[in-house]
């Protein structure tokens, strides 16, 4: 049975949310809706037979033109390695930004994400910690290691 869950507006996400979950509670598709109720963005989901996330799928206002996709690739102990957004534009993909995870060992915890816009020259990293409560980020560094608050990328998702 799909089961709906509606968020309200909030400071992060301008429009309300309405996510669609599956048997297993699992997000099959995501929408933002206006204070008109109208669809603004609409995220389809599509998975690996695991589970996992392979794309997110941003279609547009009319619901069948497809803005943007979100890609995501495991290595070989199903550890997210790399996530790409691109941006479709005329049947054309362009690559909006690609973040890549970086493990020690075979930890399940990524340390450092290496940020990429629309080039595959990095242009910073953000680099994490664990602890009880979970991940946190410690911080996001230019490639030259000074702090910076935000990544200048663009950002369809």
């Amino acid at each position: 049975m799909i089961t709906v869950e509606v968020c309200e507006p909030n400071k992060h996400r301008p429009y309300k949310a309405i996510y669609y979950r599956d048997q297993k509670n699992v997000v099959i598709r995501h929408i933002w809706v206006d204070g008109n109720d109208h669809i603004v963005r609409d995220y389809l989901y599509e998975r690996h037979p695991e589970g996992q996330i392979s794309c997110v799928a941003l279609f547009g206002a009319d619901h069948t033109t497809l803005l943007g996709v979100q890609e995501f690739i495991y290595d070989e102990l199903n550890r997210r390695r790399e996530v790409v957004q691109y941006e479709i534009r005329d049947g054309e993909k362009t690559q909006l930004q690609k973040t890549k995870f970086c493990y020690e060992n075979d930890s399940p915890c990524y340390h450092k994400v290496v940020v990429y816009g629309r080039t595959d020259e990095p242009i910073g990293y953000t680099l994490y910690t664990y602890d009880d409560a979970g991940v946190a980020p410690m911080g996001s560094f230019t490639m030259d290691g000074e702090p910076i608050r935000r990544f200048d990328v663009e950002r369809l998702f």
